[in-house]
């Protein structure tokens, strides 16, 4: 499998199986589970998790093979995909985390030591949304002056980074977020966009 398959298929399957992890598996009644909502069905939990963050690594996989590629193009848009790159490799890690925590709350048997361990996973997955609308939005920018996608794919990283990017503050505060719905939503359409025009390229 070459380059530009590879990495079309991890920016197409990506979303879609974080879509299903998280929309249709997470035991959640709000946006993010609690540790006994993980507990009460730890298999359809370890599913859910594996699936969600599973996707989302994907995605941010094909996100670093692009910003890559263009940094290593080099040329209008490099110097913003070189910060993106290590942008996005900073969130794999995070993912790795975030999925090791919340899998051992649902395999935990004492509510209280697993509460204690989600606020860690809380936490992770507050502090998420920093590094990862400042790389949507700079590769947003360094697509628009390399032009190497279509104009919409760029305006698509913008307004997705841009909205994790103003969502950032109150999720580190703790309340719930519009701008982190409309960019993650945002950051999914995005990828799937960027993998087929990807899958597509001669």
């Amino acid at each position: 499998m070459d380059s530009k398959m590879q990495t079309g298929l991890l920016l197409v399957l990506g979303p879609i199986v974080a879509l299903v992890g998280w929309m249709v598996l997470y035991p959640a009644e709000g946006s993010i589970a609690t540790a006994s909502e993980l507990m009460a069905d730890p298999d359809l939990s370890k599913a859910a998790l594996i699936l969600g963050f599973g996707g989302m690594i994907a995605i941010f996989i094909g996100l670093i093979n692009i910003s890559r590629k263009m940094l290593m193009a080099g040329g209008a848009g490099s110097s913003y995909a070189n910060i993106a790159t290590f942008m996005f490799m900073a969130v794999v890690p995070m993912l790795f985390l975030g999925a090791a925590v919340e899998l051992s709350v649902a395999d935990a048997t004492k509510t209280m030591t697993a509460s204690t361990v989600m606020m860690l996973g809380t936490a992770v997955g507050n502090g998420i949304a920093i590094p990862v609308g400042a790389g949507v939005f700079l590769l947003g920018i360094g697509v628009a002056l390399a032009k190497n996608f279509h104009v919409g794919a760029a305006a698509l990283l913008v307004i997705s980074g841009a909205a994790l990017a103003i969502s950032s503050p109150s999720l580190i505060l703790g309340a719930d977020n519009l701008a982190e719905m409309v960019g993650f939503m945002g950051l999914f359409l995005t990828s799937i966009v960027l993998g087929v025009l990807r899958l597509r390229a001669d």
